[in-house]
């Protein structure tokens, strides 16, 4: 995520313009080093919080995020949890329904809490992993 992210931003500034930048910390998949993390980065002036990556750091960080009515993006925390905010957003599946639903619901999600002015358009392409019960 963070490589990525790194070049979006640079193929955008690029452009001229607006101009952005990113700070990046690691939570380690630890809770209290997620809040921490969250904690410096809002210092910094964070304005869109585009984590945590896993499942409970990202619902330690929810609370947080919505306390602050910061923009929250999580790009694979998958739990119930880590989006139950309005201010909070998933790009991949959500635990519950990763098998008959992928990263659909998470546009609908979306679609249902905000208006966007711009919108990215999801092809669905069928999961490549078996369920085992």
């Amino acid at each position: 995520m963070k490589n990525g992210a790194e070049i979006a931003i640079a193929e955008i500034n690029a452009l001229g313009g607006q101009q952005y930048e990113m700070k990046f910390e690691d939570d380690e998949n630890d809770a209290e080093k997620a809040i921490n993390a969250y904690n410096s980065l809002k210092d910094w002036g964070m304005q869109i919080l585009m984590g945590t990556v896993t499942t409970n750091p990202c619902i330690a960080v929810a609370a947080e995020t919505a306390n602050d009515n910061m923009f929250q993006l999580t790009p694979s925390g998958s739990a119930e949890g880590c989006i139950a905010n309005d201010n909070a957003f998933r790009v991949c599946f959500s635990d519950p329904s990763r098998a008959r639903f992928p990263p659909i619901i998470s546009l609908r999600t979306a679609l249902r809490q905000r208006s966007p002015s711009s919108m990215t358009a999801l092809t669905r392409i069928p999961p490549a992993f078996t369920m085992r019960s």
